[in-house]
């Protein structure tokens, strides 16, 4: 919290010093000291590097710290003894560690960014065991026995993610 006001004091103070500076051309205008205006302007300038350098270095490691967070989550996820997928509510998988590519017998790169639909896997038969899962919730065994399938609707911000979890039948 602290954190947060003190970037929007720093925020709030780059709008005072572009206002100043606004105000300095507008007295350069009415014919003050030229001196005086040149001085106080570079102070100004130097301010709002000094404050864009600032910013700019806050949220670079605000980014790194999501980028590294986000690095140790995947790294995680991904070595889940059971299978794990993420789609949303536009049949789009988000998700797929690399025990459910085993599994489903394909890779995410394969199906990045596609809309999936029950006829598709007349189009790609590859894609049936993936489809099984997410509309019938379960996986037809081709000799690597029965899968348990749960799923799971998470909402956030009016936004459902669904998961699903593959285990083996014991």
């Amino acid at each position: 919290m602290l954190k947060k006001r003190f970037f929007l004091f720093i925020i709030g103070f780059s709008f005072f010093v572009v206002f100043l500076n606004f105000s300095l051309v507008s007295a350069s205008l009415e014919g003050a000291s030229k001196t005086r205006l040149l001085s106080l302007s570079m102070i100004l300038s130097v301010f709002e590097i000094l404050i864009a350098v600032f910013i700019y270095l806050s949220l670079f490691r605000s980014a790194s710290n999501f980028s590294k967070r986000e690095r140790q989550l995947f790294l995680i996820l991904d070595n889940l003894e059971y299978g794990t997928l993420a789609y949303n509510n536009l049949n789009e998988v988000l998700f797929l560690n690399s025990k459910a590519e085993e599994i489903l017998g394909v890779k995410y790169g394969e199906i990045a960014g596609v809309r999936l639909t029950v006829d598709l896997s007349l189009r790609n038969p590859k894609l049936n065991k993936l489809l099984g899962a997410i509309f019938y919730s379960k996986i037809e065994p081709e000799g690597q026995g029965g899968f348990f399938v749960s799923k799971k609707e998470v909402q956030k911000s009016g936004e459902s993610i669904f998961l699903i979890s593959l285990k083996k039948n014991q």
